[in-house]
């Protein structure tokens, strides 16, 4: 894979999408908030790709989830159809990588300490930055 551009991280969640950005070096990560998570794919993909244009996007990471054996489970199967999906959704232009999301969550709260500081990320954009942390740091 080209190692310049941004990429955009991607926690997906059953109610909300956390989203982080790279700089074009992929040396630093940025959270981006979170977005709801729509029944219909093809309304997020819609968002997804509005956040694509205008953060100049060249890549996406999706989270997916792992089992404590590293193992793909029925959920990462899921993941990865839903992350097809969105690379069909952008007609082949976007590549869709993929990256272990376990304990991103957990990961991304012990990362900040001050409490103030905390209440302004969200949990999935925080996940989403340590997605992409994991990634660039591969």
């Amino acid at each position: 894979m080209e190692n310049k551009g941004k990429l955009l991280g991607i926690d997906f969640g059953a109610k909300n999408v956390g989203l982080a950005v790279t700089d074009e070096s992929r040396q630093f990560v940025f959270g981006r908030g979170c977005i709801e998570n729509y029944p219909n794919l093809g309304a997020l993909f819609e968002r997804i790709q509005e956040v694509c244009e205008a953060e100049r996007i060249s890549g996406i990471v999706m989270g997916v989830p792992l089992d404590e054996n590293m193992e793909e489970t029925a959920r990462t199967k899921e993941y990865r159809e839903v992350g097809a999906k969105l690379e069909a959704f952008f007609g082949g232009k976007m590549k869709v990588h993929f990256q272990d999301e376990a304990f991103s969550t957990f990961e991304g709260g012990e990362a900040i300490s001050d409490p103030d500081l905390k209440k302004k990320y969200n949990s999935h954009e925080l996940a989403a930055m340590v997605i992409l942390e994991r990634f660039i740091g591969a």
